[in-house]
């Protein structure tokens, strides 16, 4: 077929397979982790030391501050909470992409 149409090495039974179980499937909560948060001063209530450059937190996401107990013997540097942000997904072992698990790999070109 043509450059839009379905190619010619496309597995259509795969898909439909795939599709099945995405069908078949429901969403999770994905956790994803942005960064650490340190105590803040005066009317701060936390500071953070830096964003990652590659975190881009899709609209819609939920976006939370979890307390984080620093453990008794590590570093006094240790962050006193973390910011974290949900999605929706599929998410079966490594696999946090949020493509359901079945679609993994499945290329259409």
């Amino acid at each position: 077929m043509g450059e839009f149409g379905i190619q010619p090495n496309f597995d259509m039974g795969s898909y439909h397979q795939a599709y099945a179980q995405l069908v078949a499937q429901e969403p999770t909560d994905i956790w994803h982790d942005v960064c650490g948060l340190w105590q803040g001063r005066g009317r701060v209530l936390y500071e953070h030391k830096g964003i990652p450059e590659d975190v881009m937190i899709p609209a819609g996401a939920k976006i939370l501050i979890l307390r984080h107990d620093p453990r008794p013997d590590g570093r006094p540097d240790q962050p006193v909470a973390q910011l974290k942000y949900i999605t929706v997904g599929y998410q079966t072992g490594n696999n946090q992409s949020g493509a359901p698990p079945a679609f993994q790999g499945l290329s259409l070109e």
